[in-house]
C-alpha cells in the first residue's frame, strides 16, 4: 500500500480550524477532518488511523507524523501563505510556487 503522506503541500485556512486541505497532485487534493489541541493537528485520513502535525518549535518547521508505520516528515511555512482557492485551481503549478518560495 502507498504511504498516505505523500504530499508537498499542506493547507490550513486558519488555525485551529476543524480541517486540513492535503494537496498531492494536480489531480488529488483532499479535505481531512482535523481536530486541534495543544498547538498541533489530529488528523483522520480515515475511520481506523489519526495522524498527527505538531510543530517544532526548535526549527519553526511542522511534523507530520503516521506513528502506526513510522512515517516522519518535515514541512516549512510559507510566507504569503496560500488560499483554499489557489490551491484547488486547475492551474496551480506546485513546482512553481515551490521555486518562487525558495
Amino acid at each position: 500500500m502507498d504511504s498516505l503522506a505523500k504530499f508537498p503541500l499542506i493547507l490550513f485556512e486558519q488555525e485551529g480550524g476543524d480541517s486540513v486541505l492535503f494537496y498531492y497532485d494536480h489531480s488529488k487534493r483532499n479535505v481531512y477532518p482535523a481536530e486541534y489541541a495543544y498547538n498541533s493537528y489530529f488528523v483522520h485520513f480515515d475511520k481506523h488511523n489519526e495522524y498527527f502535525l505538531t510543530p517544532d518549535y526548535t526549527t519553526g518547521e511542522l511534523v507530520f507524523s503516521n506513528l502506526k508505520d513510522d512515517e516522519f516528515y518535515r514541512f516549512v511555512k510559507i510566507k504569503p501563505g496560500l488560499t483554499r482557492a489557489e490551491v484547488l485551481n486547475p492551474a496551480f503549478d506546485i513546482d512553481s510556487f515551490i521555486q518562487l518560495a525558495e
